[in-house]
Parts: structure tokens; sequence; C-alpha cells
């Protein structure tokens, strides 16, 4: 690698392959007569805030689901994520039942949950085999970019909450809801390995990634400033979401960077209530 940032990237495939192991994702195999090899890939990519501040390298280690076959390397594929809309919902229900936010993500989430097919893959690059005999690896684990592997982390998560008292909503399966003793509701937002979590204390807060840190690890990120490329602003009356650098990279990619302002257009006659006056009534 001829990057000027080569020793951090080093660092992020090392930390990479460290999960692999530790997570026991890929085990040496001599490859059985007949048996298909998927191939894999290394990802790099600069991790990001919402305001384009950087945070670390990622490096992944990806199979090329795209060889896989239906039916045989794979079946059900589809893995709910929250939608944007229900992430706003997920603030008002917050601001509104006096809720307090907190933050994790889960690493390397793919690589936690069992996989469902017999997959093949060959010796990535960096790899330190250790049974001379083994010619390939056995995929014990979800691994990213196989078809299912987001299928099989999402059933995980699910299976992981439930244990946890929670229920998914109807309208959005990437939310859930647990209530609490006292009568007050825990949410969880979900998408993919990001986590919200909103409850009326700390200590009911903590209650979920206790639970959920007895399978995955997990990272504390504390009180909510950015997540999914949304800026997160803590008000006196609730919560403001921006995206103002999301917008300036999409100016910049269309060349539109030196256009001139507009003002949010609206209806005519429309009335805007007034700020500070939060909804009413117990649900949404």
């Amino acid at each position: 690698m001829s990057s000027p940032e080569r020793r951090e990237w080093a660092k992020a495939f090392e930390s990479e392959l460290t999960s692999l192991i530790n997570n026991k994702t890929l085990e040496e195999v001599v490859l059985p007569p007949g048996a298909k090899v998927v191939s894999t890939k290394w990802v790099c990519k600069t991790k990001r805030d919402a305001d384009g501040n950087f945070l670390k390298h990622k490096a992944r280690l990806v199979g090329r689901g795209f060889t896989q076959r239906y039916g045989i390397d794979y079946d059900e594929t589809y893995a709910p994520v929250g939608r944007m809309t229900s992430m706003r919902i997920f603030f008002v229900e917050a601001v509104v039942h006096g809720l307090l936010i907190w933050q994790m993500d889960a690493e390397t989430a793919f690589l936690n949950p069992d996989m469902d097919r017999v997959l093949y893959i060959s010796f990535p690059e960096g790899w330190e085999q250790q049974d001379p005999k083994a010619a390939e690896l056995l995929v014990r684990k979800g691994l990213y970019d196989f078809k299912q592997s987001a299928r099989l982390w999402w059933l995980d998560v699910v299976a992981k909450l439930s244990a946890l008292d929670f229920t998914h909503s109807d309208a959005d399966w990437g939310m859930f809801v647990r209530i609490e003793p006292e009568g007050s509701r825990t949410i969880v937002f979900v998408y993919v390995d990001d986590f919200l979590i909103a409850g009326k204390t700390q200590q009911i807060i903590d209650s979920v990634p206790n639970g959920l840190k007895a399978s995955y690890k997990m990272t504390d990120i504390g009180a909510v400033s950015s997540v999914l490329g949304v800026k997160i602003e803590k008000l006196d009356h609730g919560y403001a979401l921006s995206q103002g650098h999301y917008i300036d990279t999409v100016l910049e990619r269309f060349g539109m960077t030196d256009c001139r302002p507009e003002s949010t257009p609206i209806a005519v006659g429309t009335k805007l209530v007034p700020e500070g006056v939060l909804l009413e009534g117990d649900d949404i």
C-alpha cells in the first residue's frame, strides 16, 4: 500500500483480522471435493461524522456475494432497517415523554451470527495460516457482502432484544419498544449496527447495552450528537436535526457550490406552530 496513511490502514486491517479470529468467523479446513470457493476482497473506508470530521480508518473483509448461487449458497436475504422517518419519530417520542437518549454501535456486527449455509473462501491477504494441510477457510459466521449476512444479523438482533423483553413495531421493524414496570417506555432504534436507546432513566438505558454486551462487542458513544450523517443538537425544549455537511457534499458533487440560495418553499398562508410549543398528547 502506497498511501501516506498506510500505517493507519495496516492497523485497520489487523483489527479486522483480529475480530475474525476472536469471533471464530473462519476455520481453516481441507476443501471437500467439488466444493465451491467464494472469493473475497478488502474494502477500505474513512469514517466521518455529520460535520465531515475524521473518525477512524475502517477495513472490512467482504465476500463477493454476486458469485453465490440462489437456493444453494443462500435463500432469504431481506433485512429490515429503521427508516429515517422513524428516527425522527424516535426523537419526538423522547421529547414528548421526557426520555434520555444514548447512542451505541455494535463492532463487526455481521461477524456475530452463525452462517446458515456451508460456504468456503480462500485465504485473504494478511491471514497467517496455522494448519499447513488446510487449503481454504470455512465460513462459520456471517461475513460482510454475503447475500444472507444482513438478514442473519437482523434475526440475531431481534432474538437478543426479544430476550430483553422488547418487541418490534409493526410499522417499522427497526424500532423496538419495551414497557417498564412503572409504565414508562424504553425505545430502541436500530439501523444495521447503529443503536439509539431512549429511556426514562440512565439505569433503564444501561440495562439494554448490558444485555447486548453479553453477545456483542458494543461501543458506548454516549449522548447522541451525530447518527447516520445527521447532526443532532440538544436544545432546552427538544432536539435539532440537520444535514448541512450532506447538503454541501451533494452541491459539490453536482457542481452547484456557487448556486444562488433560495428560501425553503412553503405554501402561502401556511400557519406555523410557534417555536417552543411541543406536540400534545400521550401518543404519537
